[in-house]
């Protein structure tokens, strides 16, 4: 079969102008987009554009937009650009809503769902009008000399959508009336329609022109509450991607680390991005989300833009303002000398693959059906998924072990269960489990197989005391490899101390004489072949009472079973790292790895900076991206780095050479370089911004 374009010309550089440009479509074309260095286009400002009663929301109407479309393909294929056309697939304005009111999705009490303040959200279901409106302009649009259709979108919320459509597919399917639907059903309906909408847009481009690229922006991390599912529509789909790089204003410095989060969960879909007929994609924005106008400052454009290429996506950049009036300023100069960069060195942006051993586990039932905190974003508001005082919060958790494992350079993936289901444990030495309360009886075993075969896995707090529908069992799933009898006593430890039994490997950062108890505890009874490595008092009635140090409960454990380990930590670790800033529990995390997985990469030095290892059929790349400021956003420059020591772990990968030629792309001269075997290290005298190693 022949390679598709969109795998065969990678790196893909991806430009989208989310406005109509003043100075017109060709002007853009010539004075910005082909001069900038994007090879691609996702075609959006020389379609229609609302007006100033209705906004900026582009709406493709095949019988209004097929001969602009035309017209911009002429000028744009002189360029030797690839076009996708952008669809708008989850709101319309009011002018539609009030000629189309069967487009919306509806609310329980019959009224439309809104988005934005005054959108209506669009019903996707198939068999709906707004569907089969979709499918015809999509079957005009593969009429077109184009490359790629962009779905904006599409989305099912919470709260929705009770249509005679939607209410018709709920009965059939169920067997009862949507009104009586459970939140299960409800959800499993939404993720229907959503699935279901994308697999006939797919069919229909098939049918027409199968070399027409698909994507949208897929959900990542967080619960189903759009009703995008990225393992659902992987089938249907052609690139995947995420919006990771949609800052909002009020996101911390520690959020950027998101990027390579998301880039990691796309890739553990993937898989193998050297052989996946599948790319991954980072959608990044040069303006704030909600602040379409305010750009980004030059340095979060520029580390956004490094991180991408560190995590092995493919770019896409786009700009919610016009263009033409910012082409002077920096944060578009720097993207069109990294434009520059990636094409001058395209072969060491081809696709790659992660160089971890160490799996973090985001757990989507966790995620849906348990307690899980979702990021605000250009599609959902921030929040809770469930208010459960005496629950913790899967995605603080699981953030938390992403902000200490960069800050500590270590290499990891992300799994999930559908990925431990297909037997990927089997690659790494480590597995944490950040707030994984659900757990099914399947991926339960799974794991207990992997410590069984050698494996070391760290647990906390509730760890898969409910099935993967959020069912309290009364006993944790996981008891056979953490040693636990009987069921867990909840407790809120906010007063209360952890004291270490001795000297381990997986205390050795703890420099405190006490570690506050995390704030939500688990008591548990352990069998005799655990060995406790701290102990928690029970909670004082006030933060100036006495310590009890004689009545204490196991706070941190380590136990044997078969060839591995599974170590438990008793409370909300993480959540309670990222809202005390209490680090014990970082530095617990970061010694587990090392103790239990070789370490792949070793750095030390002083400062904050993301390093990324992956490989290529012959060659690594290490890919240094400074990320040292003001510790604070917006981020407005960045202080060089002197001295970065690197150490570089190589056996047990599929790139195998009796010597290796080490080199740099942008011109940094190594010191103290040393090549021992699979043993690599040398000195970065300077990093001002970004650096590739190559090691071939």
């Amino acid at each position: 079969m022949k390679e598709k374009w969109w795998v065969r010309e990678q790196p893909l550089l991806i430009n989208a102008i989310q406005i109509r440009v003043k100075k017109g479509d060709e002007a853009a074309v010539r004075e910005y987009v082909a001069p900038w260095g994007f090879d691609t286009e996702q075609l959006y400002y020389a379609l229609e554009v609302g007006d100033e009663k209705n906004g900026k929301m582009v709406y493709y109407d095949e019988k209004k937009h097929g001969t602009v479309l035309e017209e911009h393909l002429r000028v744009s294929k002189q360029f030797g650009l690839r076009e996708i056309v952008y669809t708008n697939n989850h709101v319309i304005n009011y002018d539609i809503a009030q000629e189309h009111p069967e487009y919306s999705q509806i609310k329980k009490d019959g009224t439309p769902m809104m988005a934005y303040g005054d959108y209506n959200l669009v019903c996707v279901r198939p068999g709906g009008a707004f569907h089969r409106a979709m499918i015809e302009d999509i079957r005009g649009l593969c009429s077109h000399d184009i490359d790629g259709i962009f779905l904006d979108g599409p989305l099912m919320f919470e709260g929705g959508c009770y249509c005679p459509t939607c209410q018709a597919a709920f009965e059939k399917k169920y067997g009862h009336s949507i009104y009586e639907g459970t939140a299960i059903e409800l959800r499993e309906a939404r993720l229907d329609a959503v699935t279901d909408h994308i697999r006939e847009i797919r069919e229909t481009i098939d049918s027409v022109n199968p070399d027409v690229l698909l994507y949208c922006n897929n959900s990542a991390l967080r619960p189903d509450v759009t009703g995008n599912n990225t393992r659902r529509v992987y089938d249907y789909v052609d690139l995947l991607g995420a919006e990771a790089g949609f800052f909002i204003p009020t996101m911390t410095f520690s959020g950027m680390w998101q990027a390579s989060a998301f880039m990691k969960h796309l890739e553990g879909i993937v898989g193998d991005p050297r052989t996946a007929g599948k790319p991954m994609v980072n959608f990044f924005s040069d303006n704030e989300n909600g602040w379409t106008d305010y750009m980004h400052t030059p340095e979060e454009t520029k580390v956004m833009y490094q991180r991408t290429l560190a995590n092995g996506a493919n770019v896409w950049f786009g700009v919610h303002f016009d263009p033409m009036d910012a082409l002077q300023f920096e944060s578009l100069q720097a993207v069109k000398r990294l434009n520059a960069l990636v094409k001058n060195n395209k072969d060491i942006f081809k696709p790659s693959k992660t160089c971890a051993r160490v799996a973090l586990m985001w757990s989507e039932d966790t995620a849906n059906n348990y307690s899980s905190s979702i990021e605000e974003s250009d599609f959902t508001a921030g929040g809770r998924s469930a208010g459960f005082a005496a629950r913790g919060d899967h995605r603080a958790a699981f953030f938390a072990a992403v902000d200490a494992l960069s800050r500590e350079h270590i290499q990891y993936d992300v799994v999930d269960e559908t990925g431990i289901r297909e037997g990927r444990l089997a690659s790494y030495g480590s597995l944490i489990l950040p707030g994984v309360a659900c757990m099914s009886g399947t991926v339960a075993s799974a794991v207990i197989d992997y410590v069984k075969d050698g494996g070391a896995v760290l647990g906390n707090f509730d760890v898969a005391m409910y099935d993967e529908l959020g069912c309290f069992r009364g006993q944790s799933a996981l008891s056979e490899i953490f040693g636990f009898r009987g069921e867990a006593k909840i407790m809120d430890a906010e007063n209360a101390y952890m004291y270490r039994e001795g000297e381990h490997p997986l205390l050795e950062n703890v420099t405190n004489l006490f570690t506050p108890t995390p704030r939500l505890a688990a008591e548990w009874q352990f069998d005799e072949k655990t060995n406790v490595l701290m102990k928690s008092t029970y909670p004082m009635v006030s933060r100036y009472g006495i310590m009890d140090k004689e009545n204490k409960f196991p706070a941190v454990t380590e136990r044997a079973c078969g060839k591995g380990t599974a170590y438990y930590v008793c409370g909300t670790w993480g959540e309670t790292r990222t809202e005390r800033n209490q680090y014990d529990f970082g530095c617990m995390t970061a010694s587990f790895c090392r103790a239990t997985s070789a370490p792949v990469v070793t750095s030390e030095g002083v400062g904050l900076y993301e390093l990324v290892l992956r490989r290529q059929a012959d060659r690594f790349l290490l890919h240094v991206v400074n990320m040292t400021g003001e510790m604070e956003r917006p981020m407005r420059a960045r202080v060089p780095l002197r001295d970065i020591k690197v150490k570089l772990n190589l056996d047990g990968f599929d790139v195998k050479k009796d010597a290796y030629v080490v080199s740099t792309i942008c011109g940094t001269k190594l010191e103290d370089l040393e090549v021992n075997g699979q043993e690599i290290s040398f000195t970065i005298p300077a990093l001002a911004e970004y650096e590739v190693v190559v090691i071939g």
